[in-house]
């Protein structure tokens, strides 16, 4: 195969791979955190251009995403499951 082809073709695969896996983890904040389907805190994670609170989240994780070793995936949840309770209280959502 040709070089060029295999390496776009890796890179395909990380890109996808990488968002399946922010997907993952705002599906596991919105549930961790009980974060209700809506349109409550598209304000607070996202740039106010997305649709619900689950894509809101994704807008977050992926802007948070890299600031962890990515092979730490349970350090990442812990963190990024810490950074959004601290944007919360931030936006005096909860207590």
């Amino acid at each position: 195969m040709n070089t060029a082809i295999d390496l776009f073709l890796l890179a395909d695969m990380e890109a996808k791979r990488k968002k399946r896996q922010i997907e993952l983890i705002a599906n596991y904040l919105m549930q961790v955190l009980h974060i209700p389907d809506g349109k409550h805190v598209i304000l607070f994670f996202g740039t106010g251009e997305e649709k619900d609170n689950r894509q809101a989240l994704v807008t977050w994780v992926e802007k948070h995403i890299d600031e962890v070793d990515p092979d730490e995936a349970e350090q990442r949840l812990k963190l990024l499951a810490n950074k959004a309770v601290q944007t919360i209280q931030e936006q005096q959502w909860i207590d």
